[in-house]
């Protein structure tokens, strides 16, 4: 779970009525709501075999009544489940609403109680059904936001299944010093905000296995990030280690500058042929979301064409010094070496009306060349399936700058 900034009772009171829950915080046998903690969070991929269904029927809807979201099987839905699953999965032909995608509206966050914040179990108190409609729709609720309740006793709470005790006592015994994932977990985002660098600071206290946090902040393209965080929060660390960091910042700050002056020339060659392109990933989000580029390190370059442009846009590329290593209708991977780093530049179609994510596009600046770029919305969509796929922890903060980005992050309506 990446943990965001805290919540207000007010702030969930309000989502609770907007929401319209059926279950809210203190009902139904709930420990008095001031006895809770409240956070905002984001679901990880990981966190997925930790998430519960409330035990008041639904567990009937898993294989074995388990009552894990990963058990859910469509064919044991009752009608009445069904029916509000449906509802937000296939709105009414007159209705204005599209088919619900819970990642892309944090207005209708679920409610999630558990013990452990960062790892969990976690027991949806409210929005069962929407849930029950991403899982159905979407294969996981990777990425959704959700609003933390966090009590020491939930497990005693009767609509906790007994999967989630299970796990909850597992947890408790695999309970230690935070490790560098976890470390690095509170780091997967843009900005800093004080209950994180609080929580960053509380981790690192004792801390000493700082190669091993080095080498997996690399591995997950979180250097900068993680040099970023701690520096913010003041906190100590050996000499070796910050000048490693700063190494490596360097490193990347450099390798980026020289992606994005080929990315500019690459967009300025297509612009002569009248090929419009949309950056995306981390080639955009450098740009546009994260305060330095450096901040955010680039595995390649990612455009999005139309259908009919894939094959011209090769053709032309190839005229220019650059290789194919694969090739089809709809996507290609190119490369390219540019001051002795390896530029491979992925091209792909999109799946979405391409003419509507060019009105939509943001536009900055690559190299002094105009990019356009996926706009936040569109971005995050297609973010969050490559996420699952693919996932390393640049992209929760990605998808959490993504997310804090708009003005109606966890919104009260």
């Amino acid at each position: 779970m990446i943990l965001l900034g805290p919540a207000t009772l007010a702030e969930l009171r309000g989502h609770e009525r907007a929401c319209k829950a059926s279950v809210v915080l203190g009902s139904h046998g709930l420990a008095p709501p001031e006895t809770f903690s409240l956070r905002k969070a984001l679901i990880e991929p990981d966190d997925a075999d930790r998430l519960h269904l409330l035990n008041c029927g639904f567990a009937a809807c898993t294989q074995g009544r388990s009552g894990r979201l990963t058990d859910l099987d469509a064919e044991l839905l009752p009608p009445e489940t069904r029916q509000r699953a449906d509802s937000f999965l296939r709105p009414a032909p007159d209705s204005s609403r599209r088919p619900l995608d819970l990642r892309s509206a944090p207005q209708l966050a679920l409610l999630l109680a558990c013990a452990d914040a960062a790892n969990g179990p976690w027991v949806i108190i409210d929005g069962n059904h929407r849930a029950i409609a991403q899982q159905l729709r979407h294969g996981s609720l990777a990425w959704v936001p959700v609003f933390l309740c966090i009590h020491p006793a939930i497990a005693t709470w009767s609509y906790v299944p007994a999967s989630f005790r299970q796990t909850a006592a597992l947890v408790a015994e695999q309970a230690d010093r935070p490790s560098a994932r976890q470390i690095l977990r509170l780091c997967a985002r843009i900005e800093p905000h004080p209950q994180q660098q609080r929580d960053l600071t509380a981790a690192c206290s004792g801390f000493a296995a700082w190669d091993e946090l080095i080498r997996a902040a690399e591995a997950e393209d979180m250097a900068p990030l993680l040099l970023r965080h701690l520096t913010t929060a003041k906190i100590s660390l050996p000499d070796v280690a910050r000048r490693t960091l700063r190494l490596l910042s360097v490193h990347h700050r450099q390798t980026n500058l020289i992606l994005i002056k080929m990315l500019g020339r690459v967009l300025a060659l297509l612009e002569t042929q009248g090929i419009p392109a949309l950056a995306h990933g981390g080639a955009a989000l450098c740009q546009t979301l994260y305060p330095e580029p450096g901040l955010r390190p680039l595995s390649g370059l990612d455009l999005l064409l139309a259908d009919k442009d894939i094959a011209p846009a090769c053709a032309l590329l190839r005229q220019h010094w650059f290789s194919t290593l694969a090739e089809t209708e709809t996507s290609a991977v190119l490369c390219q070496t540019a001051d002795g780093v390896d530029v491979r530049l992925r091209l792909s179609s999109s799946s979405q009306d391409f003419s509507r994510l060019l009105r939509n596009a943001v536009s900055c600046a690559a190299d002094g060349v105009r990019m356009r770029a996926l706009a936040a919305d569109e971005m995050l969509l297609h973010l969050c399936p490559l996420a699952c796929a693919s996932y390393k922890l640049i992209t929760s903060a990605d998808i959490v700058g993504l997310l804090e980005s708009r003005s109606d992050f966890f919104s009260i309506q």
